[in-house]
């Protein structure tokens, strides 16, 4: 295999940014990028993450490029803004990929000094750069349930997924699980982007929006707000299942490429077998780049 055929993957640490469910408390970001380092994998900072995503733009090789993020926050040297027009999303376009577990991807944007920005989840980032919509699992029936794609990227870990997905066209899931009760990220879009997306959400009936409440909203619509603005408290599943672990790929040309999104819940341990677990996760992704299918 030549040169040209190999995949460079990179973790993403910095300890000046800050990250959310792979806590940085419990030292989770660092045990993960150390124990990475060991079996070969360079360390990106926040500053050389982004020189490293722009020089694979510009020499056209970001379908050989793969980047494991030990941190569930995203640093601002990457996204400029909470749409799809930041340096990450041109990364996933050109056929980049990346690995991501913890907390929902977008949810917040990580600027130096471990300030993290909650406004970018307020403004619908995760729908608009991802192109995905979150779900609140508030209620998990049981533990998810691994997909002939998700063994064959080494999955084996069970959890109870709380962040999952809508299913969407695109949508590869590596994991599944049955939700009692859940609520979608948003309650109401008309932005353009994501009109599609809002389309597929169920409704009782049509919420009535005025002018001034905010598109993009956390969590669901309270009482007290029904009130103020009409409508009825809706979007909300009973029973349904979601994708807790994915892959969605940005490009045509490289259909492996793309999102890997694993283990969406905060972790209260992180034993060896799952470092173990992770960089067999690594490798098997690296095999699917290499040889551009599954």
């Amino acid at each position: 295999m030549s040169d040209s055929d190999n995949v460079q993957t990179v973790i993403y640490y910095d300890e000046d940014y800050p990250s959310a469910w792979i806590s940085d408390g419990k030292g989770y970001p660092r045990r993960i990028s150390q124990y990475l380092e060991k079996q070969g994998i360079e360390i990106k900072k926040a500053d050389e993450l982004r020189e490293f995503i722009i020089d694979s733009i510009e020499r056209g090789n970001s379908s050989k490029k793969f980047i494991v993020f030990s941190q569930d926050i995203i640093p601002d040297t990457i996204v400029e803004n909470y749409t799809s027009n930041t340096t990450l999303r041109e990364f996933l376009d050109q056929g980049g990929s990346i690995l991501w577990m913890g907390d929902i991807p977008g949810f917040y944007i990580g600027k130096r000094v471990k300030i993290c920005n909650e406004g970018a989840g307020k403004s619908g980032a995760p729908v608009l750069i991802f192109g995905v919509v979150p779900i609140f699992a508030h209620t998990v029936k049981k533990g998810v349930v691994i997909t002939n794609d998700g063994e064959d990227l080494c999955l084996k870990h069970k959890w109870s997924g709380v962040r999952p997905i809508l299913p969407d066209t695109g949508i590869d899931p590596l994991a599944e699980s049955e939700a009692i009760y859940a609520l979608p990220y948003i309650t109401n879009i008309e932005t353009k982007e994501v009109v599609d997306q809002r389309k597929k959400l169920p409704q009782k009936r049509g919420l009535e929006i005025e002018a001034g409440i905010p598109l993009f909203k956390i969590g669901y619509r309270t009482e007290k707000e029904v009130g103020e603005v009409g409508g009825e408290v809706g979007l909300q599943y009973i029973h349904e299942t979601f994708p807790n672990a994915w892959h969605k790929s940005y490009n045509w040309n490289y259909p492996v490429s793309g999102v890997y999104r694993i283990w969406d819940f905060e972790p209260q341990n992180f034993p060896d077998v799952l470092l173990e677990e992770l960089y067999s996760i690594i490798k098997s992704i690296e095999v699917r780049l290499k040889r551009g299918i599954k």
